[in-house]
């Protein structure tokens, strides 16, 4: 996978802002595949100190939340909740009703792809400030570029 600018959520003040993906579509698109789940939809969480927004969706048979990236076309799935400054854990292959997100043309990420080693990953297509975010992190995943906490 090749990685593009915004995908650490980081840029550096002489860049311009980075692309932001669109709330309304994504809170649409939840409510399109709850109604496709039979499920519920909890509360929003905006991304504000993290790269990644989250939301609940829960049904009588299973409940999962989903992570939207901030500023990329991209979700992934975990069965925990992100606890805020740690690594998310958890991640799930993407539900039955997911098809839902791709049909509104965001990218599903599943666990294998989340778990790639950072080495395994074309960061070509980064930024020079996020080249340096990611040296003073050193995240070890894909997921931990992501989907991070960093500040």
């Amino acid at each position: 996978m090749r990685l593009v600018r915004g995908a650490t959520g980081f840029r550096a003040s002489t860049e311009p802002p980075l692309p932001l993906v669109d709330v309304g579509l994504l809170r649409g698109l939840c409510f399109d595949a709850a109604r496709v789940a039979h499920a519920q939809v909890g509360p929003w969480r905006e991304a504000g100190t993290c790269s990644f927004h989250s939301v609940s969706v829960a049904s009588q048979l299973a409940s999962c939340v989903a992570l939207f990236h901030a500023h990329l076309p991209l979700v992934a799935f975990t069965v925990t909740p992100p606890a805020p400054g740690q690594p998310i854990v958890g991640f799930a292959d993407p539900p039955s009703w997911a098809g839902t997100f791709e049909a509104g043309g965001l990218q599903l990420l599943g666990p294998l792809t989340l778990g790639w080693p950072i080495a395994d990953v074309d960061l070509g297509g980064l930024s020079r400030a996020e080249l340096d975010q990611v040296a003073y992190w050193r995240p070890r995943s894909l997921s931990d570029l992501l989907f991070n906490w960093w500040d």
